[in-house]
């Protein structure tokens, strides 16, 4: 998208939601040819005035849109644009005059199905290009997927959905069990040095499964929002 934004050469406000996201964008934007005085940034720490390429976090701008003019931005690209129907953005594309003076808005994302069926065509008239996950197989970019089914003695039924995700909460009450972690170990044992990640429900389940496989002298970590960057 960085490339598109070079193209047009239009005033470009690019959104995102994440600060490493922030980052890599002002990275990728330096070596797409972007000049350092030309590139504004906009998040927690940072309240630059609007240049030609300006990447901007979503809340931060949100709440302080008001230092900015509508004609600053001619042209918005979102990342991660299965968010673009939340308030936030609908709020800074209104701002900035997208639909109304029909400006340039692009959206890019990996996943365009949400959940919770709110369509994203309400904001994008179109797609201009898709790949889909078997296209991507075939292509070489995605290693192709074998599924290993499971079975346990358990029901998900019960759970209540958000958006078309579990409770988290209550998933791992299910799931973090003693009967399933030794299950999994098990199952392990078939990976031989194979590396390996396994998603789980909890930070506390992570642990108690790498503690386990420890055990069974695999080498594992748990990996979480407590592992430091490093």
């Amino acid at each position: 998208f960085l490339s598109l934004a070079k193209e047009f050469n239009k005033k470009t406000l690019i959104i995102v939601h994440r600060e490493e996201l922030l980052k890599q964008t002002y990275d990728k934007a330096k070596l797409c040819g972007f000049k350092e005085e030309e590139i504004s940034l906009v998040n927690a720490d940072k309240k630059e005035k609007f240049n030609l390429l300006n990447i901007a976090m979503v809340q931060s701008l949100s709440r302080n849109i008001e230092k900015y003019l509508p004609e600053d931005i001619e042209m918005i690209i979102v990342d991660e644009a299965h968010h673009a129907t939340a308030n936030s953005y609908i709020n800074i594309f209104k701002f900035f005059k997208i639909f109304e003076e029909k400006k340039h808005i692009f959206g890019f994302t990996a996943t365009p199905l949400r959940g919770d069926k709110d369509h994203l065509g309400n904001i994008f008239l179109s797609h201009s290009f898709k790949m889909t996950l078997s296209e991507a197989t075939q292509l070489g970019y995605i290693v192709p997927v074998q599924g290993i089914r499971i079975e346990i003695e358990k029901s998900l039924k019960e759970i209540d959905t958000h958006q078309g995700d579990y409770d988290i909460s209550q998933l791992d009450k299910i799931m973090n069990c003693d009967s399933i972690n030794e299950l999994v170990v098990e199952r392990c044992k078939n990976l031989g040095k194979t590396p390996s990640i396994l998603f789980c429900t909890s930070v506390d389940h992570a642990e108690k499964l790498a503690a386990l496989l420890r055990k069974e002298k695999r080498k594992a970590i748990s990996v979480s929002y407590k592992t430091s960057k490093k």
